[in-house]
């Protein structure tokens, strides 16, 4: 059997598809692998926030339509980049073990997120890093971030940033952790939904192929993130929105951390529940009660639907 993985090319990309061939020949020694690079328009655009280039899917569409054109048979993403729902014919294969999710402080002057001065910049790649940055330290501007792992690091010096927020799981694959000042703890930084987890979706068709790429699933990291999901939906959010959601297993079952914010992080909403494996209702009622708090009209807001 040949299975073509078609991923990003950027070198976290690169590596997560080696990674997930790595899996594939070690379960299955016979199988023949290969990697195709596909550039996505959220890579042919640097110069915008991802909020403007519409949010959630500009990393992920040109790989969907390579996998419905037959061009691969498998691609590799970030799960964080992907919409909640797959394109019709498509399916979720296998959720990889999941690195450790949380976003992380990087700086070449602080030791931490606490020791920056007032008045200095941090460079923030999303809104939802950008409202929890301001929740936390309204004293800091939030400067945008744009680009991959290692031209964000870079721009501490060529943009004389005193630190960026960035997912640490990027920086541990690619041997860069020792650049981490502070692993920011989650239930004040809450992360993406799916951020840490490698996702490697196929055809529906696949047959064959799909069947082995599944036994790569792994239980907790796709129960984390099926109650991340349902969290996000409830609140109709995206990568586009100040919306996190992180589910950390525990014993007998998860913790779910929630959170909405406005942009400038004065109207903040957080919460926390301890979920049974499968409470989809549980992480929905977690949604709701911080919409009901005063989300809601956050997030119509940010949308101009109120």
């Amino acid at each position: 059997m040949r299975i073509r993985l078609g991923t990003r090319g950027s070198a976290l990309a690169l590596w997560q598809a080696r990674k997930a061939e790595a899996l594939i020949k070690a379960a299955f020694p016979g199988a023949e692998t290969g990697i195709v690079v596909i550039r996505t328009r959220g890579d042919a655009v640097t110069g915008k926030p991802l909020h403007e280039l519409g949010g959630t899917g500009v990393f992920v569409k040109e790989l969907e339509k390579a996998l419905l054109e037959g061009e691969i048979d498998a691609a590799v993403h970030s799960l964080k980049d992907m919409p909640l729902r797959t394109p019709p014919g498509l399916r979720l294969a296998a959720c990889l073990e999941r690195e450790w999710p949380g976003d992380a402080f990087v700086s070449d002057r602080y030791k931490d997120l606490a020791s920056v001065p007032s008045g200095g910049r941090i460079g923030a790649g999303s809104l939802r890093r950008e409202s929890q940055l301001r929740a936390l330290r309204p004293d800091l501007s939030a400067a945008p971030l744009r680009g991959n792992v290692e031209s964000r690091t870079a721009k501490l010096r060529t943009e004389r940033l005193d630190g960026i927020v960035i997912a640490a799981a990027g920086l541990s694959r690619l041997g860069m952790a020792a650049s981490i000042a502070e692993r920011l703890p989650p239930e004040l930084f809450t992360p993406a939904p799916g951020q840490g987890i490698i996702a490697v979706e196929t055809r529906g068709d696949a047959g064959e192929a799909a069947a082995l790429l599944a036994r790569l699933d792994d239980a907790a990291s796709r129960e984390s993130y099926r109650l991340e999901a349902a969290f996000l939906s409830e609140t109709g959010g995206g990568c586009s929105l100040p919306v996190g959601a992180l589910c950390l297993p525990r014993p007998g079952g998860f913790t779910l951390h929630g959170y909405i914010g406005d942009r400038e992080g004065r109207r903040v909403h957080r919460g926390s529940a301890l979920l049974a494996s499968g409470d989809a209702e549980g992480a929905a009622a977690l949604a709701g009660k911080l919409l009901d708090a005063g989300g809601r009209t956050v997030l119509d807001e940010l949308r101009g639907t109120k």
